[in-house]
């Protein structure tokens, strides 16, 4: 039997209890293991157990869960915990909220509660702390309840044995993604100029004049990057995944957005375009599509476009990421479900880095309306380039700050650069903190790849069998 035996029936709970049994990669055990993880009203045959109380979610901070360095927000008022602290809350009144006492380690608040209703959408509505958005604190949570269970079964005499997240042992993962939204540069003559010069950035903005002068004059396309984004990539012996996009929306005076999604349309069976699609393909890149700014909760659309990448490249199609990250709860992965797709790297923010749903490990979503899970990876878009370089700040230092985050928890770092920017001459830096975040993680002995098989992986991984007898 797993080590967590909680007797509930409440879908989110047990949600929450799948997600967290599979991401530590627990065991299973025949008889009682050593030490069982139950709620409160239930009786444990364990040697040492873990009692979680029952609780609500809140649409707002309870206030902040202290653990050891961390600091994170509790949507719940947590029942006081007696024995030794391990977690203190700290809200109107602070007090240990997970404590250990005899051969019982409590948790005041219901983390399984918790854990499956952010996977499930709860903070897309609810009120999130602006400091919050880079801590992911769902998987701290989950960290907080895996150093009790390692306790527990330190005390009873036998080591707990787990499944390891990522192949070889690796510490953290990174996900290598490119959004293809344009292979034409077009109204960006125009555009980027004044964008930079709105920051302050005027040299930025002179050089953008100059260098599309000189573009317009010479036919040069400094948008077609695909052959400085391969030789970077075979350079550093990496595969990344690249989301083509056939946009489908049509241009009226009435959307001033409309005429920006369509200036830069391509069609998939360009001959220049499907040429690229099918070399990426046969050379290990991981081709997907980039679904088109209407089709995120619209399955026939998804459908339509999916079918016309599978017919150039002759096999099917696994991976999508929605243009501008358009997304809407459960309907976009319900639409992605239904047009046969398998993963998704949607989920992240449009104007800052961080974890979207307190989390950077990828998971299954659970639907809030049908309370049944949905057959699509959902892999967490961490940081994209756009936010970063249209800003003050120093990029190098957001992008270590992050990926030291992600390495602690032991998750995916999932990089989202525009196959576009990898052109020096006009995005200086932009290639270049690129491969800083690749040899960083080299270095860390991570396991560096693509959505795909990140998806593919966890599948595996999740199939297999760990008995500790």
């Amino acid at each position: 039997m797993p080590a967590l035996q909680p007797d509930t029936p409440d879908p989110f709970r047990l949600h929450g209890i799948r997600h967290f049994t599979e991401t530590q990669g627990l065991p299973e055990y025949e008889g009682a293991p050593p030490a069982a993880i139950v709620y409160e009203d239930s009786k444990s045959q364990s040697p040492q157990t873990i009692c979680v109380r029952e609780g609500m979610m809140l649409s707002t901070p309870a206030g902040w869960l202290q653990y050891q360095d961390y600091k994170v927000p509790l949507y719940e008022e947590p029942a006081e915990a007696a024995g030794e602290p391990i977690a203190v809350f700290r809200g109107e009144k602070s007090y240990p909220c997970v404590a250990e006492e005899g051969d019982t380690i409590t948790f005041g608040f219901d983390i399984f509660n918790a854990v499956g209703r952010i996977l499930s959408g709860h903070l897309e509505t609810a009120e999130c702390p602006p400091e919050a958005a880079e801590i992911p604190f769902l998987d701290i949570y989950e960290e907080i309840l895996l150093s009790c269970l390692i306790r527990c079964h330190d005390k009873a005499g036998v080591p707990l044995v787990r499944k390891a997240m990522w192949p070889n042992g690796a510490p953290y993962a990174v996900c290598l993604t490119h959004d293809v939204d344009e292979v034409r540069k077009t109204y960006q003559h125009l555009t980027s100029p004044p964008k930079y010069a709105a920051l302050g950035q005027f040299s930025k903005a002179f050089r953008y004049v100059q260098n599309s002068i000189s573009d317009l004059s010479s036919g040069r396309d400094p948008y077609w990057a695909f052959e400085e984004l391969i030789r970077l990539e075979d350079e550093l012996g990496v595969k990344s995944s690249l989301y083509f996009l056939e946009e489908t929306g049509k241009f009226t005076l009435k959307d001033l957005k409309s005429f920006f999604l369509t200036a830069r349309r391509y069609e998939f069976t360009e001959p220049k375009i499907a040429a690229m699609i099918r070399r990426l393909d046969a050379g290990g890149w991981d081709v997907g599509v980039h679904g088109s700014y209407n089709s995120y909760d619209n399955p026939e659309m998804l459908k339509a476009e999916k079918a016309k990448l599978e017919a150039v490249l002759g096999h099917p199609v696994t991976g999508i990421r929605q243009h501008h990250l358009n997304f809407k709860n459960p309907e976009t992965w319900r639409a992605q479900e239904a047009a046969g797709l398998k993963y998704d790297c949607t989920l992240g923010f449009k104007d800052k880095p961080g974890f979207r749903w307190a989390t950077c490990n990828p998971f299954t979503p659970l639907d809030p309306t049908t309370k049944t899970p949905i057959n699509i990876t959902a892999i967490p878009t961490t940081i994209m380039d756009t936010p970063l370089f249209y800003t003050k700040k120093d990029p190098a230092e957001t992008i270590g700050r992050i990926q030291d985050t992600v390495k602690r928890h032991g998750g995916v770092l999932t990089m989202l650069w525009h196959h576009a920017v990898f052109n020096e001459r006009e995005f200086p830096g932009w290639t270049n903190n690129y491969e800083m975040a690749i040899r960083k993680a080299q270095v860390d002995g991570a396991w560096i790849t693509t959505g795909k098989n990140i998806m593919q992986w966890l599948e595996n991984n999740r199939n297999s069998v760990l008995s500790s007898r």
